[in-house]
């Protein structure tokens, strides 16, 4: 059946609207920052003056108001471009919502038949809070998420009995029955109005009313329940081998379905693998006791660290204050950023640590000569 333009239209207006009030509300990530490292994909990519990624974000925001007004094949495919340029030049880019954002608008752009289009979408949301959920059922969810986020700090319960530590995981259990029930003709429509309660819940936990915190992640949580009636309200998800043909379906199939698998072997990244909120996730700290340093890193500096010298700049917070963003949280990413440090400060007394949150924080030092920052190895306590 030919698509239904109507149709695929709104679902890339929903997709370009909200893509575009989070590139706005985290514009200094996708333009040139002035002190956070950039971490291009490879090095033809990096270097680029900030007249060429201001020029490549005006036009991608004008592409994407394009799309909102009057959306087409030729706008959505500079677009999709220009995105993908600007992720190769800087992996901070690669954000969960930009990564859903840019295979809804590939699926509009190679998928052709209603049928066949509106199964790639669908396939890519049911994955999102599949994996989502999946990756809450570790005790670093309820250590850092439950207990830190949600009971302590927006509800401001500190004298938490033991039953409510397991309570916990009802969240993720919620969000995984709902994702199983999008599937089904029958049931699609209590799968719509769980995840769409859980987005609320969101707004509410971290918009301007709760904790106002992470608005970069208000459009997304504004947009997924438009998504779900969009895509669930009237339609059926129909597993077919014919829905499954087209060459990109199969690149969605693979992307959302197996890669994320491969996750906790450290052999695909978090962010790609709808790692959302579940807690566990790598910091970086830099202990160091050089002067020009601690003059500049001053504002994000921690006292009271576990670190050599009892305190270490978080580059959580440098990221924060210069992208509106944390940086990427993989190890390569970590071993750039120190060696963008040492580059910069010509600092040997520097030291980087990588630390991993939960009920046993996991601390490990990057040693820059013969890298060590595996998934997988041992931690290495600093001394």
């Amino acid at each position: 059946m030919l698509l239904n333009n109507t149709f695929s239209n709104n679902i890339t207006r929903v997709v370009c609207l909200a893509m575009l009030a989070g590139q706005l509300s985290s514009y200094k990530l996708w333009t040139a920052h002035e002190g956070f490292p950039s971490l291009p994909v490879a090095g033809i990519f990096g270097g680029w003056s900030a007249e060429i990624q201001w020029a490549l974000f005006g036009l991608s925001l004008g592409l994407m108001v394009l799309n909102v007004v009057k959306p087409g094949k030729p706008a959505v495919a500079v677009l999709l471009f220009l995105e993908v340029v600007m992720c190769l030049a800087d992996q901070n880019r690669w954000q969960p919502w930009q990564y859903q954002y840019m295979f809804m608008l590939g699926v509009y752009l190679f998928v052709q038949s209603e049928n066949q289009r509106k199964f790639g979408w669908q396939f890519i949301m049911i994955s999102t809070y599949f994996f989502s959920a999946l990756w809450k059922f570790q005790p670093a969810f309820i250590y850092d998420m439950w207990l830190g986020f949600i009971l302590k700090r927006w509800l401001h319960i500190y004298d938490i009995p033991s039953w409510a530590f397991r309570a916990g995981y009802l969240l993720p259990l919620v969000e995984m029955v709902s994702a199983f029930l999008l599937c089904f003709a029958a049931t699609r429509k209590w799968g719509i109005a769980g995840l769409s309660l859980m987005h609320v819940l969101v707004l509410v936990m971290m918009g301007p009313f709760g904790l106002d915190v992470n608005y970069v992640l208000w459009p997304w949580n504004l947009a997924m329940p438009v998504l779900l009636i969009l895509l669930f309200n009237r339609n059926s998800v129909i597993w077919s081998r014919l829905q499954m043909r087209p060459l990109f379906t199969l690149l969605v199939l693979v992307c959302w379905g197996l890669l994320p698998w491969l996750n906790k072997a450290g052999m695909w990244d978090r962010y790609l693998s709808s790692v959302l909120f579940s807690g566990g996730a790598p910091y970086m700290y830099v202990s160091t006791t050089n002067p020009v340093a601690l003059k500049e890193m001053k504002p994000y500096m921690r006292n009271n660290c576990r670190m050599p010298n009892g305190r270490a700049v978080s580059t959580s917070d440098w990221a924060a204050k210069e992208m509106h963003t944390i940086p990427y949280p993989e190890y390569r990413s970590f071993k750039n950023i120190a060696l963008a440090w040492q580059k910069r400060f010509a600092d040997s007394s520097a030291r980087f640590f990588i630390i991993k949150t939960g009920f046993k924080p996991v601390y490990e030092e990057i040693k820059l000569a013969g890298w060590q920052g595996q998934v997988n190895k041992p931690p290495k306590t600093p001394q």
